[in-house]
């Protein structure tokens, strides 16, 4: 194989490296805001935009916040925090989050006039754009819904399923980005509590008298959820297996469901794959 600059460059991807990029880049922005009245420009963070003019205010997602340095505080994404040599993954996924979700209500909530501005700012697209490419060398990605954005794990059977749910059930899209969110990692309790929640909304989809030709996933699926302390109370029978294992076995029953909610309608389009391949011979 033939070695060029662009094969050098990509294994040169150092996640330490470029996350105090990115947090330079966004700390140290300076964002033209216009004085009153005049032609001037005032230089601002990304931060002190939204401190100094008080947008948090207009955030749907707010709670009771009214600094970025106290939302910060509670992540546990302080100065010192970020400072450290080494960042952990999940910390730096919090991060990216909340600088994306900053820029969002930057760009939007403090003057719609500026909001073009904003959106085709250099330094903006720039954070973006470096977020961007560091989630997607960690497999995750960023999606924007409700006045949010939400970091989630990057995987093709989500995107179809959602597609697919959001059809049929809009609370159903929330769950499946929940489950996916990285802040889920390690809360058995609530994974367990959001796969309940989408088999009772497909309870009748997994019923096996509805599953003619696949009857054997669904029946794995239902005997699952019946005796993994999910439908039923087996929490005895689960104690015996590691804490990280059961969260495993979670996140496999999950991808599992996923699937077998797109199994009827990609049988449906095997026919007519098949049909189609008659027709052309």
């Amino acid at each position: 194989m033939i070695t060029n600059m662009f094969n050098i460059l990509d294994k040169k991807f150092d996640l330490q490296k470029e996350i105090k990029k990115i947090i330079k880049l966004f700390f140290n922005s300076q964002i033209p805001v216009p004085r009153n009245n005049s032609d001037f420009y005032t230089y601002l963070s990304i931060e002190e935009i939204i401190d100094s003019y008080g947008i948090l205010r207009y955030w749907k997602q707010r709670r009771t916040y009214l600094k970025c340095d106290e939302i910060r505080m509670d992540l546990k994404l302080s100065n010192d925090e970020l400072q450290k040599k080494t960042i952990q993954k999940n910390k730096i996924l919090m991060l990216t989050e909340y600088m994306l979700n900053m820029i969002l209500l930057m760009s939007t909530r403090y003057n719609n006039e500026l909001a073009f501005l904003y959106d085709n700012d250099q330094q903006i697209r720039l954070i973006i754009d470096n977020i961007r490419i560091l989630l997607e060398h960690l497999n995750y990605q960023y999606i924007i819904e409700d006045e949010k954005i939400l970091v989630i794990q990057k995987d093709i059977s989500i995107k179809l399923a959602v597609e697919k749910t959001k059809q049929e059930r809009k609370n159903i899209f929330k769950l499946i980005y929940e489950y996916e969110h990285h802040s889920l990692k390690g809360n058995i309790g609530k994974k367990k509590d959001i796969l309940m929640n989408i088999y009772r909304t497909f309870e009748n989809i997994f019923d096996s008298k509805n599953n003619e030709g696949f009857k054997e996933y669904i029946r794995t699926l239902n005997k699952c959820y019946n005796g993994l302390d999910i439908r039923h109370n087996n929490e005895s029978e689960l104690s015996k297996v590691q804490r990280d294992r059961q969260e495993e076995i979670y996140d496999k029953l999950y991808k599992f469901t996923l699937f077998c909610l797109l199994i009827k309608d990609n049988k449906k389009i095997k026919k007519e794959l098949d049909d189609f391949y008659k027709e052309l011979l």
